[in-house]
């Protein structure tokens, strides 16, 4: 009986067929071993079995496996016949928190490791990660499939996933704002019954604690600056407690005495969460914003770089002086990055007539001269070729004299010939071209399509300049640009 039903089924016919006509002429002692790991069964069942030394006692074990899965069999067998497949199973919706579940009447042990994979693999691909964190996720996933579910390092694993899946991915500044309001700030505020509404409906106090205090995807620290203001406001209300008498009626006082109790009074003045409040109670801005003081000299430009927390604006530094031809580059840079500064010189160099540059005919631009370009925050390594444009810019202020617009920041990567070419993390860049203040992003024309994922908001407050070669680049970069150099740049405004 238990041959005829499973061979019905096209799950185990493959098994069955192998082992049952073997099993007919050898001894029956692994029988139920075998039919514990065809059928349907959980880990701990499948233990069970095999820790149970009496045969009969195995055959106990594995019976009511075995009637359970011919009931499935035939449960599903009667609906495919009535046409009702659709009803035989009903699985949760995507990014529920629980797991598919089979409207048999089996306990949520029953479910295979499938499932739970299967819901993972489901999650990753709706949550908004960028192709880098993607791709490792995907790989941790296939790894998952291959691992048995008894491995410590399984749920290691599985809560990594799950750990990528609920981070925020793709939420820029305002968004997280508007998490913060939603989450810390009430129900903080709510907590300890402090008289801020006024400040929460504002969002000046979280940017402001953004923007100096935290440097994050998510609102972790955020909320725990948000509590360091809240505690030092509740420290505030009760400092200003009085003692005052309180007279009792006299059926709850016998002795008609009065007695005293601390009643706490909220502070005269509404409390004010200023600037100059926040830097009282949480300290110093841990980030500072110095465009002003940086750019009023030439030879220094703002590029755009990505980092594994997000996008960030890097000054690329550069100066002169006496020496016979050098290059020299700071700032713990990467092969791919020491190539992009050598292509840049060499470019300006070919074409320094164009920028009437003081060289001789038959002079080369370095001739007498040391140039020295530096990229601050020594500590942190950088590599990639997204700083191209900006340090053709940045050489092109320094020979010149003359400063590149405070408000402008750039990316794109560039070749012999001039030519600038896309580069990646345009989202997380221009978020933080955004964050630190610009009003113009000069971006590779090929990555216009890219500003898709950027939020309207965002766009709103930023001008884009689509280029294709660096000349272009450079009649942005400067007030009145050159007037031998061609301008056919792609002007785009808020209206992306």
């Amino acid at each position: 009986m238990v041959k005829h039903h499973l061979l019905g089924h096209s799950t185990f016919s493959s098994a069955i067929i192998g082992v049952v006509p073997r099993e007919e002429n050898d001894s029956h002692e692994s029988l139920p071993d075998i039919c514990a790991a065809i059928v349907r069964a959980t880990h701990a069942e499948r233990l069970q079995v095999l820790d149970a030394v009496d045969l009969a006692e195995r055959f106990k074990k594995t019976l009511p496996l075995l009637i359970r899965q011919i009931e499935s069999l035939q449960f599903l067998h009667q609906a495919k016949k009535d046409g009702s497949t659709s009803r035989a199973f009903h699985i949760e919706k995507v990014g529920s928190p629980h797991r598919p579940r089979q409207q048999l009447d089996i306990d949520d042990d029953d479910f295979e490791e499938g499932d739970e994979v299967g819901l993972l693999e489901k999650k990753i691909k709706a949550a908004e990660m960028p192709d880098h964190a993607r791709k490792v996720a995907t790989k941790e996933l296939q790894r998952l499939k291959k691992m048995p579910p008894h491995m410590p390092e399984h749920a290691m694993t599985r809560n990594y996933l799950e750990l990528l899946i609920d981070l925020p991915w793709s939420h820029s500044s305002p968004e997280v704002v508007d998490l913060a309001k939603s989450r810390p700030l009430e129900s903080m505020v709510t907590l300890l019954q402090l008289y801020l509404r006024s400040w929460i409906q504002s969002r000046t106090v979280p940017s402001l604690i953004m923007i100096k205090y935290t440097r994050e995807a998510g609102v972790r620290t955020l909320e725990r600056k948000i509590g360091a203001l809240c505690r030092a406001v509740a420290v505030k209300v009760v400092e200003n407690e009085t003692v005052c008498p309180v007279a009792l009626q006299q059926d709850q006082l016998s002795n008609q005495s009065a007695v005293t109790v601390a009643v706490a009074h909220p502070p005269s003045l509404p409390i004010v969460i200023d600037e100059m409040a926040i830097e009282g109670i949480l300290g110093p801005p841990q980030y500072d914003q110095e465009m002003d003081a940086r750019l009023l000299q030439p030879g220094v430009a703002v590029g755009l770089a990505w980092t594994a927390a997000g996008g960030e604006i890097m000054f690329v530094e550069a100066s002169r002086m006496e020496g016979d031809g050098q290059l020299v580059l700071t700032g713990q840079l990467g092969d791919v990055m020491k190539e992009s500064a050598k292509l840049a010189l060499n470019w300006l160099r070919i074409h320094a007539d164009k920028f009437h540059l003081p060289v001789q005919k038959g002079t080369d631009l370095m001739e007498g001269t040391d140039v020295h370009i530096h990229f601050p925050a020594g500590a942190v390594g950088k590599d990639g070729p997204s700083a191209g444009i900006t340090i053709v810019t940045v050489l092109v202020s320094l020979f010149t004299g003359r400063t590149v617009l405070p408000d402008v920041a750039m990316t794109g990567e560039i070749t012999l010939q001039g030519l600038v070419l896309p580069v990646g993390g345009i989202k997380d860049k221009v978020l933080a071209a955004h964050r630190a203040g610009m009003r113009k992003v000069i971006l590779p024309k090929r990555n216009k399509k890219d500003l898709q994922e950027v939020p309207a908001s965002i766009k709103a407050d930023l001008s884009f300049c689509f280029v294709t070669h660096i000349e272009e680049v450079l009649q942005e970069a400067f007030e009145g640009g050159f007037p031998d150099l061609p301008s056919s740049v792609e002007h785009v405004l808020s209206k992306l």
